[in-house]
């Protein structure tokens, strides 16, 4: 919306007055001078009178601060303020949300100071960041103003503080700044393109001053804001009301305090905090708000937390310069921009922490945002106490500044900052509370805290309160809605013009507080005066302390000042007097409010006010229950006499009367000076009525079953009625109280006719007896109503007389009920007593005088049954309350009848006489009117709710006469044509059955039977359940009702009762001509220490409530915390989370190129493997594992030996499942141990392997664990276990754990052969090539051997030939190959000779063994010797080129290969080929069949190629 400028006065502006100090006269400037200012108004949109005008003064440079001000005071009026405060915060939106929260809650707390007192609050003008929020805020603030005043409330105008907001900024940041230029004033301005760097203003603002500011960075609007500061501080005062030593009321000019808060801020607001801080103006900095704030905040901390011995100028040229000068680059890295220097910066902040303390005052001081984030409303506190430090100390000690800050602070409703800053820097307490103060306290909204105050301080309220004060007090209250509207109009019926008087208070605020409360001339203004002149007329100054602070109650209570009542309560000494009473007024006054919000609230501050009171009493009765009994019965002056119960009863507070302490104080009272023992039967329990009625007719029992208490107070407390029971002589030492209610007795003999006379005057023996009488009564009533005919004369005259005799007591006990108690409900009693009157009346002369024209005999009759019927049901109401069982229920049956009964009726009766009469016009449609038929539609009707009547749906009597119908009219034959007939019969009583009254009959049947029944069964079931406890509470009030009702009646009940008028009467007479001396009753039955008492309970009581609200809302604070931090946990879990995926793909992907390029670094041909030197492990590192997919974990060439460490070698285990081995391996394979430990968990136990040893397991197997390595100087070789328990492959790493795809752990053996020729055709480059024998092993090729299982070392290569004999050595193996050289005859004549040596004897064959052997071992020996070329030219070569290690692929960490490798060589003729039995075959020995064998094996076949010198390569 567009915003206009108008200059000069508006006729359209209506100016409301208000109260303004003007200046002394020298400063005012002339009508002249000020008119030299430019000034007018803002308004947006279409000017009119409904529209808002904002005036504005436009500040240029021959103007002067106090023309401006003049302008405010004195042109605009504008309400003069009580404190003055500058906000300097940026006009940008904060980017950061850290910001915007603080930002808001700045705002927050600046709109509850402004709801505080009178103030003007001074910042930037321009709508954006944070004065927008700002505005906003102040919108809502006024919108929810007008709401509350649009309301019923206790709120009005006054209770809202008039405030002005002020902006100030420059003109040329305003986009409307063009309309102030004179030639274009009359232009009006219809662009709405917002100009770049320029905004509009708030609307919601009161006043503007704009400047003319042509300097750089602004700095002309600082110098401006800084004088205009100074000049509100010299110049502007308010006035207040004084009291003087005289009591005399005058008014006396205060000085305005002013503080400034900085809120971020930039660079160049550093000039304007100088100036400030210079002119001994305090500054608050919002420390964690940003820019500015929080430099010279961690300049603040480091300079307050210096070391003691440092030099300021030395520490901050040091230390403190580079650390700030970090910071301020880091907040303004283009400082520049502001045309100042980092240096010329910094020494800026120096020097605003050279001023910032001179003497004890300081002028700057920090908040934090953990302050505003604890509780935003105590900001007026933080700013109050940052004021109270730039004050000087000389001051503070002055009284009347003291008061001066004082009413400061309870203008901002600091009172947290009264107790700590002012009454704790007042040692010598010469500062006193006058009333003016006090006064103030207690009419301002919302400051009830500091009634509290002025109360520990030692303020007396009978002082304070007189007559004119408390006048004053109710003219206040005339002004708040509630008391005008719901007293003053709705209570009294007075007015709205209509004033308070004195005549107000002295007559009709007493009959309104004796209506509300039911307790006479609880104000009394004479008294009041005489107290506030220390004038207490055989009274205390306690008492009149105690009656003060009830009369202020009672203000506070009718004003609804329901928080003030509660911080008066709590300093009151009877407190449990004060809470039932303001509860009973709270509660009476409901009636008259008709604000639904309103009514629930007074509701639930009446309920609130009622458990204090109960919880206090129980409270009391827990810890020292004589003090809360005595309380009971102590009867005080300022509630006129009235005792607690009483007012409780009156209040109808039925939790206050349930609680245990007033239960026991009325089972003190029924019972009366009696004790009834309870002795020991065996199982038969005699119950206490009996006991109790026994003893009162054979008197004799009340030796066996009755002690009487004795004591002096006890006997004295029992024999007067429950009014007047007080104390007569009491024990008044503290250390050792004795309660007149308590039990405790003194051993006293008591004479016969005492016992009797405390039998018979005890309340419990009261209700009983009277009741035995009461039905003997009935007994005889019920005789003379079932007498035939017209009874027995002599029995009518015995119930008249009875009955003469109840009236007579019931008229006695209703007049002495009346004139003691108010809280008792007489009524009923009353109209009970004209009834039986009546009925006595009707008695004698239906039935002893027998007047025949009064009545007949059988209305007699029926006199008789409906009296006898009301004496049978009054049994219920006055016997069956006091049981424990029935009371609750009677109650219970009470609601049932008289809420869900009757309103069930409401509903159902309108049901019943719709059908009724709709049922019988259908049925019955010719019946004339009268009496029978009003009968019976609506006996049939009724009678629905017990019976289902049928009789009339069925068919007409046979005496019916059914009529003819004429078919060509709606007439019947024999009827006159002018008789409208509607039946079908003649007679009108037959019934004319049909569909509708079948259809009629059925709905109403089914309405009745199905809906309305059950909607009373659900009633009846839902007030079950509500009256659960309730239905205790109203129970036990009843029972109080009862035992007043009986402590009151007369000993002997009817007829018996003229024995107790005739005593009364001879009593009478007596006291009449012996007079005696009256004796003097105390007042009251508490001294001073059992008020202290009182009052220390209320006390704790409130404090204990309070930490338990602390307790829970700083429970809730805890919770909204740890949520937050749980919030703030579960994102940093996440982020750690993601950063954890994120470095395990990164390590994944670091070992993945680690692999890869180990692996690069490993992968190299078999020929380069075969033909490395000194490698260990070679073969057994190839990766990926043999028949899978499996990868090792690469081992570099240094790492392998087990000698290096290595933290982070973590290989896989790698075991082949038993069943993927060949059927002929799968019994020698070893268990996974691996697995098993896994899947067992703790309960896996190790087998048991002999390692290094050579074992015959149980089933005769071989079994064999050695190692075939040779040691040093030959010696047997071990191997070590690892950590598992497992062997450990004693060449080093492979990068894989495991058995792998070996059939055992440790050593696995095996054997080959290697079985070679030279190639019969050489290639065209005449090169030797070798054939070997391979074995085909299903898509494998290795070496003839395999696996050795047993003791038979060769076994696996003589189970690849064909051969008969057994091979039990290495020699019978070579004899068998070397066999294969020969022609066929040769080898069979070594075969004879074999057989022929077969035959010789044993010895002989032993011989030539050993000599073979001995041979054969001498040629073995050379085996590592190089052939000779004579031996290479042999046609048959053998030799054993290894027994050892083996490294193959296969080999893992804990399961490795060890071989035992034969070679031989046919140079020339062999027959190997014949005895193949497997599938084996010759191949040329080349390069490619080496890369198709095992890596281990082909270096086993290279080697031996390479010693016979063959050629491997193919050209």
């Amino acid at each position: 919306m567009e915003i206009n400028v108008e200059f000069g006065p508006c006729p359209f502006e209506r100016l409301t007055t208000a109260k303004t100090i003007r200046r002394p006269t020298e400063d005012i400037l002339t009508q002249q001078e000020i008119s030299e200012t430019i000034s007018g108004r803002l308004y947006f949109g279409q000017h009119g009178s409904d529209v808002k005008h904002m005036p504005f003064v436009l500040k240029e440079q021959e103007t002067s601060v106090d023309d401006i001000l003049s302008i405010f005071l004195d042109e605009w009026r504008a309400p003069t303020p009580k404190i003055l405060l500058f906000v300097i915060a940026p006009s940008k939106e904060s980017m950061s949300e850290t910001l915007r929260k603080s930002q808001h809650l700045l705002v927050k707390g600046l709109i509850a100071a402004l709801n505080t007192t009178e103030m003007w609050l001074c910042t930037n003008a321009l709508y954006e960041g944070f004065t927008k929020e700002l505005s906003l805020a102040v919108q809502n603030e006024l919108s929810r103003r007008q709401i509350l005043l649009d309301s019923k409330s206790e709120m009005s105008i006054s209770s809202f503080p008039e405030t002005a907001l002020i902006g100030i900024c420059p003109q040329d940041s305003l986009n409307f700044s063009r309309k102030f230029e004179p030639s274009l004033i009359p232009i009006i301005d219809t662009t709405t393109e917002k100009t770049k760097g320029k905004y509009t203003v708030s609307k919601y603002f009161d006043y503007f001053i704009f400047v003319k500011d042509q300097s750089k960075h602004f700095k002309g609007i600082q110098d401006f804001v800084l004088g205009f500061a100074k000049c509100l501080k010299d110049k502007l005062r308010f006035e207040r009301q004084t009291e003087n030593n005289y009591g005399m009321n005058s008014f006396k000019a205060f000085e305005t305090p002013l503080l400034t808060i900085l809120f971020q801020g930039e660079v160049a607001d550093i000039h304007l905090i100088l100036g400030l801080i210079k002119n001994r103006l305090p500054v608050v900095i919002i420390e964690g708000s940003g820019g500015l704030a929080d430099i010279l905040a961690f300049a603040y901390h480091q300079i307050t937390c210096r070391p003691e011995s440092s030099h300021f100028a030395e520490y901050t040229e040091v230390v403190l310069k580079p650390l700030l000068c970090r910071k301020i680059n880091q907040f303004y890295p283009d400082i520049s921009r502001f045309n100042i220097s980092v240096r010329h910066f910094c020494e800026k902040i120096f020097d605003c922490f050279r001023h910032y303390k001179q003497q004890e005052q300081i002028f700057l001081s920090l908040l934090t945002l953990r302050d505003l984030e604890k509780k935003y409303e105590q900001l007026p506190s933080h700013l109050l106490r940052s004021l109270f430090k730039s004050k000087e100390s000389e001051k503070i000690k002055n009284s009347f500044q003291i008061k001066n800050d004082l009413f400061l602070a309870m203008d901002w409703n600091c009172p947290n900052v009264a107790s700590t800053e002012i009454f704790a820097k007042n040692p010598t307490n010469k500062f006193h509370i006058d009333r003016e103060t006090f006064f103030r306290a207690l009419t301002k909204p919302h400051r009830e805290e500091f009634i509290s105050i002025f109360l520990n301080q030692g303020f007396e309220l009978h002082k304070f309160l007189d007559s004119t004060t408390l006048l004053h007090l109710f003219q206040d209250s005339l002004t708040h809605n509630f008391f005008r509207l719901i007293i003053w109009e709705g209570v009294l019926g007075y007015g709205a013009t209509a004033e308070i008087s004195r005549y107000f208070i002295d007559s009709k605020l007493v009959l309104l507080l004796e209506e509300l409360t039911g307790i006479p001339s609880l104000i009394n203004t004479y008294e009041l005066d005489w107290h506030s002149r220390r004038v207490y007329d055989n009274r205390t100054p306690q008492e009149a302390e105690r009656k003060a602070l009830a009369v202020l109650s009672l203000w506070s209570i009718l004003s609804y000042k329901a928080d003030l009542v509660k911080i008066l309560w709590k300093y009151s000494e009877q407190p449990v007097h004060l809470a039932l009473v303001c509860s009973m007024i709270l509660r009476r006054l409901l009636q008259y409010v008709d604000d639904l919000s309103l009514k629930n609230e007074i509701e639930k501050q009446s309920e609130e006010f009622s458990i204090m009171a109960s919880n206090l009493i129980t409270t009391c009765y827990e810890k020292l229950p004589p003090r809360a009994l005595d309380l009971l019965c102590d009867r005080n002056l300022i509630w006129c006499h009235k005792p607690v119960l009483e007012i409780a009863a009156f209040a109808k507070d039925r939790r206050f009367i349930a609680t245990s302490c007033c239960q026991k104080y009325l089972d003190n009272v029924f019972m009366g000076n009696l004790k009834v023992r309870d002795l020991p039967y065996g199982d038969v329990t005699i119950p206490l009525w009996l006991k109790i009625i026994l003893t009162n007719f054979l008197i004799f029992p009340m030796y066996l079953w009755i002690d009487f208490d004795t004591d002096q107070d006890s006997q004295a407390l029992r024999n007067l009625p429950l009014k007047n029971r007080q104390g007569i002589s009491r024990n008044k030492d503290s250390k050792s109280k004795q309660s007149i209610s308590s039990f405790k007795t003194k051993s006293r003999s008591l004479s016969f006719w005492q016992k009797l006379y405390y039998l018979y005057t005890a309340p419990i023996s009261i209700f009983w007896v009277s009741h035995v009488f009461y039905l003997m009564f009935l007994v005889f009533f019920s005789l003379a109503v079932i007498w035939p005919a017209c009874g027995s004369l002599y029995l009518d005259f015995i119930i008249c007389l009875w009955t003469a005799v109840i009236i007579m007591d019931s008229i006695y006990h209703v007049m002495k009920l009346q004139n003691q108690y108010t809280s008792m409900p007489l009524a009923f009693k009353c109209a009970e007593i004209i009834l039986m009157s009546v009925f006595l009346l009707c008695y004698v002369f239906g039935r002893i005088v027998r007047y025949r024209y009064f009545m007949s005999p059988y209305h007699a009759k029926v006199m008789l049954c409906v009296a006898l019927l009301y004496f049978h049901y009054r049994v219920i109401v006055i016997a069956f309350p006091i049981s424990a069982a029935l009371g609750p229920m009677l109650s219970r049956i009470k609601r049932m009848i008289f809420v869900d009964f009757a309103g069930f009726m409401r509903v159902t009766a309108l049901i019943v006489i719709s059908n009724g009469i709709v049922i019988h016009a259908t049925i019955y449609p010719d019946f004339p009117l009268g009496g029978e038929l009003a009968r019976r539609a609506f006996y049939d009707a009724m009678i629905a709710f017990f019976l289902t009547p049928a009789d009339h749906f069925g068919n007409p009597d046979h005496k019916c006469i059914r009529l003819s119908k004429n078919p060509k009219t709606h007439t019947y034959f024999g009827i006159p044509e002018n008789v409208c007939k509607v039946g079908r019969y003649y007679l009108p009583q037959c019934p004319n059955p049909g569909i509708w009254p079948y259809i009629f009959g059925l709905q109403y049947l089914l309405f009745l039977k199905l809906v309305l029944l059950t909607i009373l069964i659900a009633l009846f079931s839902n007030t079950e359940m509500k009256m659960g406890s309730l239905g205790i509470y109203i129970w036990k009030y009843q029972r109080y009702e009862l035992v007043v009702d009986f402590s009151n009646r007369l000993a002997f009940p009817a007829p018996l009762s003229p024995i107790s008028y005739c005593w009364m009467l001879i009593k009478y007479l007596w006291d009449i001509f012996h007079p005696r001396a009256i004796e003097k009753i105390e007042d009251s039955l508490l001294d001073e220490n059992d008020y202290l008492y009182w009052k220390s309970l209320a006390s704790n009581f409130v404090m204990e409530k309070n930490y338990k609200e602390d307790k829970k809302e700083k429970t809730e604070d805890r919770m909204v915390k740890i949520f937050a931090l749980r919030q703030a946990l579960h994102r940093q879990s996440d982020s750690i989370k993601d950063l954890e995926a994120m470095f395990l793909k990164l390590e994944i992907q670091v070992k993945n190129a680690h692999k890869y390029l180990t692996s690069n670094m490993l992968e190299v041909s078999l020929k380069e493997r075969i033909l490395a030197k000194n490698v260990p492990q070679i073969f057994s590192r190839i990766s990926p594992y043999p028949f899978t997919s499996i990868s090792r974990f690469p081992v570099a060439d240094n790492h392998v030996t087990w000698d290096r460490s290595w933290n982070s070698y973590d290989p896989i285990a790698y075991n082949m499942p038993k069943e993927d081995f060949p059927c002929e391996l799968r019994p020698f394979v070893d268990v996974d141990i691996q697995m098993r430990r896994e899947m067992e968990g703790e309960d896996f136990q190790m087998p048991v392997f002999k390692w290094n040893t050579s074992t015959i397991t149980p089933v005769g197997s071989y079994l064999n664990r050695k190692s075939w390595i040779k040691g040093k100087f030959d010696k047997e070789f071990k191997y070590d276990l690892d950590a598992e328990g497992l062997p450990m492959n004693p060449f080093g790493r492979t990068g894989l754990r495991g058995r792998g795809a070996l059939p055992r752990w440790g050593p696995n053996h095996y054997v080959y052969v290697i079985i070679t020729r030279w190639h019969e055709m050489e290639w065209v480059s005449y090169r030797n090539y070798l054939e070997v024998v391979l074995y085909l092993l299903d898509t494998d090729i290795v070496l003839p051997g395999g696996f050795v299982s047993t003791e038979n070392t060769y076994l696996p290569i003589r189970s690849l030939f064909q051969c008969d004999d057994s091979w039990n050595s290495e020699a019978d193996m070579i004899a068998f190959f070397e066999s294969l050289s020969k022609e066929e005859q040769e080898s069979i004549v070594t075969t004879k000779i074999a057989e022929t040596a077969s035959d010789k004897s044993l010895g002989s064959l032993d011989t030539l063994r050993k000599e073979s052997l001995s041979k054969l071992k001498t040629r073995i020996v050379k085996e590592e010797d190089k052939m000779t070329e004579e031996e290479l030219n042999k046609p048959f070569i053998y030799e054993r080129t290894r027994k050892g290690y083996l490294d193959e692929a296969t080999n893992t960490d804990q399961a490795w290969c060890e071989a035992e490798v034969w070679h031989f060589h046919y140079k020339e003729f062999n027959r190997v080929e014949e005895k193949f039995k497997a599938v084996m075959l010759w191949l040329v020995l080349t390069e490619d069949v080496l890369g198709k064998v095992p890596p281990g094996q082909a270096a086993l076949l290279h080697s031996v190629a390479k010693k016979m010198k063959a050629v491997l390569e193919v050209t």
